[in-house]
């Protein structure tokens, strides 16, 4: 607002001093009304936003000033170029350079008695020095926009965990930049980080079923060393963009559809927005990654705890099924006035101790089981259960499969279908956490070479499915099969020796309603045993996907 006041008073000083120094059809009498009327219209097209009219206004008060003047004297010259001496600081919402450069060629040609070639080189020069002003000031204000973005991401409590908001927000804003619309050129960013020749997907602007790819070791060094890479396929464009951020390497892959709008960005500094651009977005990723290891790390944490916790409980149930006869004793005692004298006489002494003893013991074991088993005295587990989108424990079972067997989960047509649905499982975050952990350490445990994850839908039900190969464990895997499909109760502490810490995931499992089901297949041709276990979650609809 300060700049616009600031030119426009300079436009009326040169208008002021030309029609007093320099001879014209103008003449001082009517100056002062035009003068009104100029700025009457400009504060009312202030008001209103108009860009356009105020540009026409400006270039309709210098062609009257100077109409019948002689226009080659410096300062009608100098008078003329003041729009384009402005331009950067214009504060319309479209900068209209070519029509400024138009109507300033215009405005020489209806004034000059003669033509001269001289004339344009100021005017040229002087609209490449805006044009190169204007594009490093739209460099710096997208960079800064995806700054707000990010400092956004961390104030705002509906986008923390929804890093895909943030590069939608981006996709805009490189679209608007470099194609003149938000709604074409980039429809998708992704997100990868390197791990040897292989990429893994950290985010991605919209859901992807597949979380792994690959570069060959060559292309990877290209991409290292000229840090943007385009390369073409059939109908679209990836753009790669490599980052480093300390010892982690972010590969930004901007996924464009028509080819021929690549032309353009190629002239306006597209390479160098990318950089700056998801420098910033990659510092954001650096920050989630050291807050996901230390989240991990007090997992890792917890989950002892939680087993601890857990085992205990179990024990306590052990212990107080077996309280009844000792709870009969106390009863007998109490009812010993209705025996007859003889028996009374018979157990009086010894049953009188016992009992006494006996009852303060199961007054404390019960008192003590009782404890642990009222759930708001166990600090390690959650109380509510949460609705989590099929598409999120797909995630969840993604992640932790990466994280410790640096593999992937195979996303069955049938679960990938469903992803826009609104189907969702009641879970409990942390359990069902805990307890895909337990079961994929112990397959790292005890495979020989090979395992196969996948998670699928059919019937209403979700179903993840484990399968690992094994040698020398035949015996063990046979009673971990049994064990696993035992409806018993004991069969918790039953097979708590051989280490698959089936305890907690049974527990845990039958607390959140998740069937299991174990079996071991062979294959002939192979003479191959795989240990196989299916987690079947229960789904519901009419939960909306707004976590993913």
């Amino acid at each position: 607002m300060t700049q616009s006041i600031l030119y426009r008073f300079i436009i009326l000083t040169f208008s002021w001093y030309i029609t007093h120094h320099e001879k014209g059809t103008i003449i001082d009498s009517y100056l002062y009304l035009g003068i009104v009327i100029y700025i009457l219209l400009y504060l009312f097209f202030k008001y209103k936003r108009w860009s356009l009219p105020r540009l026409f206004l400006d270039f309709i008060f210098i062609n009257t000033i100077i109409w019948g003047r002689d226009i080659n004297t410096s300062i009608i010259f100098l008078f003329i170029l003041l729009p384009i001496i402005n331009a950067i600081n214009f504060s319309g919402n479209k900068t209209h350079f070519i029509l400024m450069l138009l109507l300033t060629i215009i405005t020489y040609v209806l004034h000059a008695s003669a033509f001269n070639s001289w004339f344009f080189i100021p005017i040229i020069s002087l609209w490449i020095i805006y044009l190169s002003s204007y594009l490093n000031q739209r460099k710096w204000n997208i960079i800064n926009n995806v700054s707000q973005h990010i400092d956004g991401y961390f104030i705002n409590n509906s986008e923390i965990q929804k890093p895909h908001l943030i590069y939608e927000l981006i996709i805009k804003d490189l679209n608007k930049h470099f194609f003149f619309s938000p709604d074409k050129g980039i429809y998708r960013i992704r997100t990868y980080t390197v791990r040897g020749n292989t990429l893994w997907l950290i985010h991605s602007s919209s859901f992807m079923w597949e979380r792994k790819g690959n570069l060959q070791e060559l292309d990877l060094e290209q991409l290292r060393k000229q840090k943007v890479v385009k390369i073409q396929r059939s109908g679209e464009t990836n753009i790669y963009t490599y980052i480093k951020q300390g010892e982690l390497e972010y590969i930004f892959i901007c996924d464009i559809a028509d080819v021929d709008l690549l032309i353009l960005p190629t002239f306006m500094g597209f390479s160098y927005i990318l950089l700056k651009t998801f420098s910033k977005v990659a510092l954001l990723h650096n920050y989630e990654y050291r807050i996901a290891e230390m989240r991990n790390r007090k997992f890792d944490e917890i989950k002892d705890n939680v087993l601890y916790v857990n085992k205990a409980v179990k024990i306590m149930h052990f212990i107080r099924n077996r309280m009844t006869p000792l709870t009969n004793l106390v009863a007998f005692h109490k009812k010993q006035g209705e025996m007859t004298e003889e028996t009374r006489e018979k157990m009086l002494n010894y049953i009188t101790t016992l009992s006494k003893q006996a009852d303060n013991d199961l007054k404390e074991i019960l008192v003590t089981a009782d404890y642990l088993l009222e759930k708001s005295n166990n600090p390690f587990v959650e109380p509510e259960l949460k609705k989590v989108h099929i598409s999120k424990l797909y995630i969840f079972v993604a992640e932790i499969v990466e994280r410790l067997l640096e593999g992937t989960v195979e996303a069955d047509l049938s679960l990938q279908k469903e992803a826009n649905s609104d189907l969702f499982v009641n879970i409990n975050i942390i359990e069902t956490k805990i307890l895909l952990t337990d079961w994929i350490n112990n397959m790292r445990k005890y495979m020989k070479t090979s395992y196969h994850a996948s998670v699928s839908y059919t019937d209403g039900k979700i179903i993840v499915c484990f399968e690992n190969d094994y040698d020398g464990y035949e015996v063990l895997m046979q009673q971990l099969a049994k064990d696993m499909n035992s409806t018993s109760k004991n069969a918790v502490l039953e097979g708590k020796d051989y280490g698959h810490g089936i305890y907690i995931i049974k527990s845990i499992a039958t607390e959140l309603n998740i069937s299991i089901k174990a079996e071991i297949i062979k294959e002939d041709n192979k003479r191959i045993s795989k240990f196989v276990l299916k987690l079947i979650f229960t789904t519901y609809g009419k939960e909306e996907n707004t976590n993913i």
